[in-house]
């Protein structure tokens, strides 16, 4: 891998604007741990997650849903029954 880098220039530009992009992501997380109430940081997560996993329509976008209230509230940093309450609200 790392002989493939020093000779393809665009290889090593892909890899590190990948890895820009999920040191920047961390730290947008751990920022909003620190500064963001829990609906906010809810409601961010799951504006993330239709960005990146969800697929644009007429209605707006459209998300296949495999994460359960648990998994939202471990990867917010909050509880799963503000998950709950947020969701429904």
């Amino acid at each position: 891998m790392k002989q493939w880098m020093i000779e393809n220039e665009d290889l090593r530009t892909e890899i590190f604007k990948q890895i820009g992009t999920r040191m920047k992501k961390i730290e947008d997380r751990l920022l909003s741990m620190f500064f963001k109430n829990s609906r906010s940081r809810i409601t961010e997560f799951i504006m993330e997650f239709m960005k990146d996993f969800g697929q644009k329509t007429s209605e707006g976008y459209e998300v296949k849903n495999f994460l359960t209230h648990e998994d939202i509230a471990k990867l917010s940093a909050t509880s799963r029954q503000t998950v709950n309450s947020t969701l429904n609200e």
